[in-house]
């Protein structure tokens, strides 16, 4: 943090303390300034926190800081909203404090109403003004989910704090802070329009609330690197630190049964767990193939889940994927649709009710071998190219599925049984046993007949049988 101080500071404090937090808004901040400049309540002091902003601010500001009664602190990176405000607390000199957005205005009267109704009510903590919002609409009245905006208020110095990102992030200033500052007074209002909260795409709030923001935008938005508390004000919280997710609805739910959809995106980790890449040379370049790995509990890497294994479902899987590859998961493949843009839609069976680790998908420029045992049809997959090595493992997989029917009495009860063969290695497991799914990494399923040993053969025949028996106990 840096700051930005004028020449001269008045001795006596000023009347208004004006906080003026700013992420990204140079196009709007020449505006905001400017309706503050014109107040008719003259004895103010601004303190411009700039969040990390990588965009013009510092070079639309410096015209304005000639001003001395602007200061302006600028964070090395965005730290979040409540912590803008906070350092704006800190510095603030005033009995009080408004607060002036960057991407906001105020009408004329609006420090001096909102002043007059705090110093006349000495049992008044806050002041709230009515706001036009969404260029053509005036509220008296807090906005539905909305309750106050920092524009429309004013409150008393005092020690509380805004709450910040380490312990949550959130587009619910009840939540943040007006919650616990009315404990220690009354609420009070103007009963006029004098500010005006600015619509515009890339508002806070709008990138927090689901379905077009959400946890992902937000963090894209402000470049936040670790794990988020994150509450939206439609009622939806993910903590990341403790792996979880709340969903709240409108109105109590009577016993039954639901269906609860989500929208979600994640990412494709590089190492071996979730949904992951494995990148590998071939005669056309560099190519890249994806696998999943969910034992014991990271299937919520991919797909919000309980993916503890004791809790078992069926599950219902389709994928987009691109011409020309191929998609594997647990169940066979039952329909398959070109799009389009080309891109090909492919929906696999239901899987039967299983626990959410032995959940697998693949999908890659493969190569897939068959053999029908005892009616279910054994594959082998591989990377294009590699298929012809893979024979030995599928010659000892059909002996060792003949004899596992055979053994425990009860025959493979699903469909299929593919081994997916994946390249590299990983220093935690070779291969996993996903319920019509295994996969191997290559070392431990494919065999070169021209450089083979009988030890390589033994190894891989003990790892199939090994993958394979898992089959019927999980």
């Amino acid at each position: 943090m840096s700051p930005h101080q004028p020449t001269h500071q008045p001795a006596r404090p000023p009347r208004v303390s004006v906080l003026v937090p700013s992420f990204e808004q140079a196009a709007f901040l020449p505006r905001a300034l400017g309706s503050l400049c014109v107040q008719t309540l003259a004895d103010w002091e601004a303190i411009v926190i700039d969040d990390g902003s990588q965009d013009d601010t510092l070079d639309v500001l410096a015209p304005w800081l000639e001003d001395p009664r602007l200061r302006l602190v600028v964070s090395e990176r965005n730290e979040g909203l409540g912590r803008t405000l906070n350092l704006g607390l800190d510095l603030a000199r005033a009995e009080l404090v408004a607060y002036l957005p960057g991407d906001d205005l105020f009408y004329r009267e609006h420090l001096a109403r909102l002043a007059q109704l705090l110093e006349c009510d000495s049992g008044a903590v806050l002041a709230w003004s009515g706001m036009r919002h969404h260029y053509n609409r005036a509220s008296m009245a807090p906005l539905p989910g909305q309750w106050l905006q920092l524009v429309q208020c004013m409150h008393r110095r005092c020690s509380l704090r805004w709450t910040e990102r380490a312990e949550l992030e959130s587009d619910d200033l009840e939540r943040l802070f007006w919650a616990r500052l009315r404990t220690r007074g009354r609420a009070v209002q103007t009963g006029a329009v004098t500010c005006e909260w600015v619509d515009h795409p890339a508002q806070r709030h709008k990138l927090m609330q689901e379905p077009e923001g959400g946890i992902n935008p937000f963090r894209q938005r402000y470049r936040v690197a670790g794990p988020l508390r994150f509450h939206s004000s439609t009622g939806n919280a993910v903590d990341e630190a403790a792996q979880t997710a709340t969903f709240s609805f409108s109105r109590p739910l009577a016993k039954g049964r639901y269906r609860l959809a989500l929208d979600y995106t994640g990412v494709i980790q590089t190492q071996a767990a979730g949904l992951f890449s494995l990148d590998y040379d071939s005669a056309e370049g560099k190519k890249r193939a994806l696998f999943t790995q969910f034992e014991n509990s990271d299937a919520r890497r991919m797909i919000p889940s309980w993916d503890e294994p004791a809790y078992k479902a069926s599950f219902a899987l389709q994928a987009t994927i691109p011409a020309g590859e191929i998609a594997v998961s647990n169940m066979p493949a039952t329909q398959t649709t070109t799009l389009p843009d080309g891109r090909v839609r492919v929906r696999f069976a239901d899987s039967p009710k299983m626990s959410t680790y032995l959940l697998f998908f693949a999908l890659g420029d493969f190569e897939r071998a068959t053999a029908n045992v005892d009616g279910t049809e054994l594959g082998m997959v591989t990377r294009r190219g590699a298929l012809p090595q893979a024979q030995f493992a599928l010659d000892a997989s059909k002996d060792i599925l003949r004899e596992y029917n055979d053994y425990f009495g009860v025959r493979y009860p699903l469909p299929k049984l593919d081994n997916v063969a994946g390249p590299g290695r990983s220093q935690f497991f070779s291969a996993m046993e996903n319920w019509g799914a295994i996969f191997s990494f290559e070392y431990a399923l494919l065999l070169d007949p021209a450089i083979s040993t009988q030890v390589d053969r033994q190894e891989i025949f003990a790892t199939a049988a090994h993958e394979m028996a898992h089959q019927w106990w999980g």
